[in-house]
């Protein structure tokens, strides 16, 4: 196994826009896009804009391809040094992400009104 080269952030700044070489970092991983900035299908200034800087959540926000993912796979040149990945948000209790929340929504819409129903019927089987 191989060992990555630990990037320091002030390094990664380095390579920004108006260096000769352009980096970005995303989810801990340094990427060299220099030689990439013509074939990006978002065009360069996207990556120019974000040269020297972490690009993660503006990378999770396009929605990026597997393809895409594996393509900066093969630009990576090592991981920045001290990069903790966030944790995934809590699920807010009663959020629509919550399975058991969604499961009693689901049946509160059920039980009341076969209740309703259940209670007419035998109200009326009194009369």
């Amino acid at each position: 196994m191989t060992k990555t080269r630990e990037i320091p952030e002030s390094e990664l700044s380095k390579h920004a826009e108006n260096d000769e070489t352009q980096w970005i970092s995303v989810y801990g991983k340094v990427a060299d896009v220099s030689e990439y900035l013509l074939e990006h299908p978002g065009g360069e200034d996207i990556l120019l804009e974000h040269a020297g800087t972490d690009a993660s959540e503006d990378f999770e926000n396009a929605g990026h391809s597997q393809d895409a993912i594996e393509k900066l796979d093969t630009l990576v040149i090592g991981s920045l040094k001290g990069y903790v990945a966030p944790k995934k948000s809590e699920k807010k209790k009663g959020s629509e992400d919550d399975d058991t929340s969604g499961l009693l929504s689901y049946l509160k819409y059920l039980v009341v009104p076969v209740g309703l129903i259940v209670f007419a019927y035998l109200y009326n089987q009194t009369e």
